[in-house]
């Protein structure tokens, strides 16, 4: 196999790099690297990971890439022979923010580790921030109604779960239940809420043993429109 073509500068060097002048010289290298006994259980004169890269990078560019897939079991065996002995590799940025956002790591490592794969510190903690969740949107208006989180935390909540802002104030309306069909009808038998209209005959306004309870200001066409009842069915309910 020779280099050659637009690709040749390139093939070039890798094999420079090595010292060789030929893919077969370089396979040769790397099973004479293969043979040499660990040093202390670390890694292997001259064995690094990255030379997985490189020797699969020129196969690709000395046959040609999709040729190169059938050589890809063997690239695949000298990496992981090279990786075992210089287990440098370092964790991916998405990881290392899942890490983070379970809280299982210092900052420091997680903001280190995210480096070796070319992240700066503000994209990465962007990137954990993503990784964060929030309650579903249920949770949120549980939460809204026990005064347990205000406005803007269940806001930013369903912020998190990347709800449309068109969509986040009127879910969280929700927190806001209804009376039921029969409770209404109730309250306007019992003249705690007007219903002019809704009833056959109006309950009785002169004083009686027990004392009124005041009128309440709530709308029963409204609360019923809430549950899918309109006036007329209301009307007959009650």
């Amino acid at each position: 196999m020779s280099s050659g073509g637009p690709v040749g500068p390139e093939l070039d060097a890798i094999l420079k790099r090595f010292g060789v002048s030929s893919l077969d010289d370089l396979v040769a290298v790397t099973q004479h690297y293969r043979s040499f006994p660990t040093v202390g259980g670390g890694a292997s004169p001259g064995i690094h990971g990255a030379v997985w890269y490189m020797i699969e990078r020129a196969i690709a560019l000395a046959i040609g890439i999709p040729a190169a897939e059938a050589l890809r079991p063997l690239a695949t065996s000298l990496g992981q022979d090279m990786w075992k002995v210089d287990p440098a590799k370092a964790l991916s940025p998405g990881t290392v923010a899942s890490i983070m956002a379970q809280e299982l790591a210092d900052p420091a490592w997680a903001h280190e580790e995210a480096s070796a794969s070319g992240m700066a510190a503000p994209r990465f903690d962007r990137l954990v921030q993503s990784r964060l969740k929030a309650p579903a949107s249920g949770e949120l208006v549980q939460l809204l109604r026990r005064k347990s989180i205000t406005l803007e935390d269940a806001i930013f909540g369903l912020q998190k779960q990347s709800i449309d802002p068109r969509w986040r104030l009127p879910l969280l309306a929700l927190q806001d239940s209804p009376l039921a069909p029969a409770e209404i009808a109730t309250a306007i038998h019992r003249n705690i809420i007007p219903g002019p209209g809704l009833i056959v005959t109006e309950p009785p306004t002169t004083p009686g043993r027990v004392p009124q309870v005041p009128q309440s200001t709530i709308d029963p066409i409204v609360q019923a429109e809430w549950s899918g009842l309109d006036a007329e069915k209301l009307r007959v309910l009650v």
